[in-house]
């Protein structure tokens, strides 16, 4: 008598877990595969804080960085040697005006917090050319007057021009009769015919 009882009892209960997952089941599957957002890919993105270090002249630039795309970068044969490094393309978004990166790998580090990440960069000062202002005095001494003033740059530490840059500004019609090419007093003057 109890036998029958049992077996009614374990077959409800069979009945009921079939009926259940079948219904909860739709459920589960009502978000997309390709939407769900797995915990690495949460982690791509990456916000913080890039030390510019210009190791020449001991200073440091810190500058803000947001949402960018972190990389793998692979050190050695086995696959856990790996760890996430900023592209250099990102990090060139970044760098401070007047600046140019030293070649290298740009790894995250930190990362207690979402936005606590920091990234160290050797960069160096872009080194530009000082220039100085000269006039080229072009002046046709059969006449006595002169004919034309051209300004061009040159380098702070030239102290001539040099005779390319006097006949490319050379005055149409006019023939180079002679000059020292000297810089005096920010001029450089060019006897003409």
């Amino acid at each position: 008598m109890y036998r029958k009882k049992l077996m009614r009892v374990c077959l409800t209960g069979v009945m009921v877990v079939s009926i259940a997952t079948a219904n909860v089941a739709p459920v589960f599957a009502a978000e997309p595969v390709e939407k769900v957002e797995t915990e690495s890919d949460s982690w791509d993105r990456i916000s913080g804080e890039i030390n510019f270090r210009d190791t020449d002249n001991n200073e440091s630039i810190f500058v803000q960085f947001n949402n960018e795309k972190v990389e793998d970068y692979r050190w050695g044969d086995d696959p856990k040697d790996t760890y996430e490094v900023l592209p250099a393309e990102t990090v060139k978004k970044y760098l401070p005006e007047g600046y140019e990166l030293v070649e290298g790998i740009y790894s995250v580090a930190g990362g207690e917090t979402q936005d606590s990440y920091f990234v160290y960069a050797e960069v160096k000062k872009v080194l530009v050319e000082e220039t100085q202002d000269v006039k080229i005095n072009y002046y046709d001494e059969a006449a006595g007057k002169q004919v034309a003033e051209v300004p061009v740059q040159v380098s702070i530490d030239t102290s001539c021009v040099n005779m390319a840059i006097l006949t490319r500004y050379l005055p149409e019609g006019y023939t180079l009769e002679g000059s020292d090419c000297i810089i005096r007093d920010g001029y450089v003057y060019v006897s003409v015919a």
